[in-house]
């Protein structure tokens, strides 16, 4: 990946769409979780702004929700991939997910600020700020990119707000998904290490992901 993004010695391996949201194909044995939102997103609502959180969180506890299966296994302490340790309250990087050939990363901040830093340093060192992303999720034909909003289909602590948003590019040829919780200062990013899949499924598999 650009800039050694994410160094693949961590990991062995390296959410119902509607509206102007591209379909696409989902099992029966799939139960969306998560939906994006059909409105886009300008750059101005993308930024990871305002929400302050009445309680957040441990990322551990959010990434192992009770009753469903955790956001990734075989995960260990993640590399900081350039975000500043001094700001980062908790970093973990799984190696397994529910999904083949994705892996995932969870970055917790010890504040706002520097929760909407990390972010902006992440979509820098994988170059998705240097795309015009499409409205949608996965992006619309000849668009590197897309940015929507997000929001949990049952989880009311992810309710659909400013700031909650999902990004979907490629780097270096490989899908990733970088999807914002900015009440608890989090962001995820994932990873299909398999170049010649297709966004779709990543997204698909990011659907199924529950946070209780």
């Amino acid at each position: 990946m650009s800039k050694g993004v994410l160094c693949m010695a961590e990991s062995s391996n390296k959410r119902r769409f509607w509206g102007k949201i591209a379909r696409f194909s989902m099992m029966t044995a799939v139960v969306p979780l998560a939906a994006a939102m059909v409105a886009p997103l300008s750059a101005a609502q993308a930024a990871p702004a305002g929400a302050r959180a009445l309680s957040v969180e441990r990322l551990v506890t959010i990434m192992n929700p009770v009753g469903h299966a955790p956001v990734g296994t075989a995960c260990r302490k993640a590399k900081l991939l350039g975000l500043k340790a001094s700001t980062i309250k908790k970093a973990i990087a799984c190696a397994r997910t529910t999904g083949k050939n994705i892996s995932v990363w969870g970055f917790q901040f010890k504040s706002q600020q520097s929760y909407i830093a990390g972010v902006r340093h992440m979509n820098i060192r994988t170059g998705f700020n240097r795309i015009n992303p499409a409205g949608t999720c996965p992006p619309s034909k000849g668009k590197a990119g897309g940015l929507v909003g997000w929001h949990a289909l049952h989880n009311k602590k992810y309710k659909a707000r400013k700031g909650q948003f999902l990004e979907c590019f490629r780097d270096a040829k490989e899908p990733i998904l970088i999807w914002t919780m900015p009440t608890q200062h989090v962001f995820f990013l994932a990873l299909d290490v398999k170049k010649t899949a297709t966004i779709n499924v990543i997204i698909k598999w990011w659907t199924t992901v529950s946070y209780g």
